[in-house]
């Protein structure tokens, strides 16, 4: 198995010692975990690891920060020792590599962080609350944010919930389904779907474990679109390949 270099990197980059020492932790009970035969740490080994993204969770989630994803993970505390309050802006590596952690292949989500770091006008560092200015990894027609909004906005996310729930069908959802709901919101918003916007569909399906099994569950978009670990997620690492499909 594969593990995330969290430790070594944070060492090397002169991250504060808690910080690396926190990793390590992390990784000495995720081994102890999930042994050598698998992937990804799934769902239930997360929640275990991180108790603040588990459901039923009480810790808020930061609306400022669009990409469910990312918000995920800041909500993890994964990333508390090197975000003091009301910070937001964390070294290229580091946001890969604790989204490795929940998931993303270091390739691809390496390659994502680092162009919407420079779209930014940024180097090496991500600002987390500025996602919208990402090139054109940002987009409208957001599941969870009005046009033009830079928070979160229950009132969308419901109504993305809602017209997912009326699409599913035994509590299960395809891909067509999301994009449907996807595309209703572009035209309720009068803009074009953006390959932004189309890849954003993709990875939630595929990181709700959409590409292994044929569906995801209605209920795990929900938790996920929420900040929260969904029951079930891939176990395989999520890269490029989503993309081209």
């Amino acid at each position: 198995m594969t593990f995330p270099r969290l430790f070594l990197s944070s060492v090397s980059s002169g991250i504060t010692s808690h910080f690396a020492l926190k990793a390590a932790a992390v990784l000495t009970l995720a081994m102890g975990m999930t042994g050598c035969g698998g992937d990804t740490y799934s769902a239930d080994e997360l929640a275990a690891l991180y108790p603040q993204v588990a459901a039923g969770s009480t810790t808020p989630e930061d609306a400022e920060i669009l990409c469910p994803f990312q918000r995920m993970i800041k909500r993890s505390g994964l990333l508390d020792d090197v975000l003091a309050d009301g910070e937001f802006e964390v070294r290229n590596r580091l946001v890969t590599e604790a989204s490795e952690i929940f998931g993303c292949a270091s390739g691809a989500c390496g390659t994502f962080v680092g162009y919407a770091s420079l779209a930014q006008g940024n180097w090496n560092t991500l600002e987390l609350n500025r996602l919208h200015e990402a090139g054109f990894l940002s987009h409208d027609c957001g599941l969870t944010f009005e046009l033009g909004s830079i928070t979160v906005d229950d009132s969308r996310r419901d109504f993305t919930l809602g017209r997912l729930t009326d699409l599913a069908v035994d509590g299960t959802l395809s891909l067509d389904n999301l994009m449907q709901v996807k595309q209703e919101i572009c035209d309720l918003e009068g803009v074009e779907m953006t390959i932004g916007g189309e890849t954003e569909v993709k990875l939630i399906y595929a990181y709700l474990g959409g590409s292994e099994r044929g569906y995801v569950m209605n209920s795990d978009v929900s938790r996920f679109l929420h900040a929260t670990l969904p029951a079930y997620k891939s176990s395989e690492y999520i890269d490029f390949s989503v993309v081209s499909e």
